[in-house]
């Protein structure tokens, strides 16, 4: 869809995918959910560019933006607003919007464990399949995501990567998102011998409140042990590794525990 208004014919344009989500990250973009990219020219009233589920071609050199997106799959989400400034590309606009209901507060000190798939007990060695780390969550967040949905979870009580440590977890209402999806926690359980574990969670906050919590990660163990050590990151070298165990699954459990 072409940009509304004049253009030279020579600033480029670029086509940007709309895209929204909730404030645990669940998407709503396409056919549930609706947003639209306008137009703000002085001394003009704002055009509608694009819909939330198409591209907008957008001349970011022409002049500032307004974009809107709202949530229809989840009943009494707010719309959210998201300027995007002149002269500054950008690959896609997202849009962070704020539930009907006030997100959980967790944060604090927890304990904090996984439990791999039962399908895993022939995978993995027995003490690999529950990993349990000190927890403490701390609320994190960007300019464009509600206030108080989104949290990080620093790890410790155990030798882990001084990068792979830290878990992000969105909130809305009383739902939970783990995400160790790019961040995978990187543990060193003895001498070179390494886990790995990575995935997506979720979880609900029941009736004992955040006293405790516990969901399912859909995800993998990987458990590689070398004959010297691992060098930056988790790697398991197949020259290297006496032992290389890997069990994916998607219920995986985590365990949260108020400390």
């Amino acid at each position: 869809m072409a940009a509304v208004g004049p253009s030279d014919g020579i600033r480029p344009s670029f086509a940007v995918p709309l895209e929204a989500h909730e404030s645990a990250a669940r998407n709503c973009s396409g056919t549930t959910g609706s947003g639209s990219c306008w137009l703000r020219k002085p001394g003009r009233p704002l055009d509608a560019v694009a819909t939330l589920d198409s591209s907008a071609v957008i001349n970011w050199f022409q002049s500032d933006w307004l974009c809107v997106g709202q949530c229809g799959s989840f009943a009494g989400y707010v719309s959210a607003t998201h300027a995007v400034q002149a002269g500054v590309p950008a690959a896609s606009v997202f849009f962070w919007l704020d539930g009907p209901t006030a997100p959980a507060n967790i944060a604090g000190d927890y304990t904090l464990s996984f439990v791999a798939d039962g399908a895993c007990a022939d995978r993995l060695p027995d003490d690999i399949r529950r990993r349990t780390y000190l927890a403490r969550i701390i609320e994190d967040g960007w300019p464009t995501h509600p206030a108080h949905t989104l949290f990080v979870a620093a790890l410790s009580g155990a030798t882990l990567d001084g990068y792979f440590n830290r878990i992000s977890i969105y909130v809305a209402g009383d739902y939970l998102k783990f995400d160790l999806s790019d961040n995978s926690i990187l543990e060193e359980v003895e001498d070179d011998a390494y886990l790995s574990i990575g995935g997506v969670g979720t979880a609900t906050v029941g009736t004992e409140g955040i006293s405790a919590i516990s969901g399912s990660l859909k995800g993998v163990f990987e458990y590689c042990l070398q004959k010297s050590e691992m060098n930056s990151g988790f790697h398991c070298d197949p020259a290297e590794a006496t032992v290389h165990a890997t069990c994916s699954g998607s219920n995986h459990q985590v365990i949260l525990t108020r400390r």
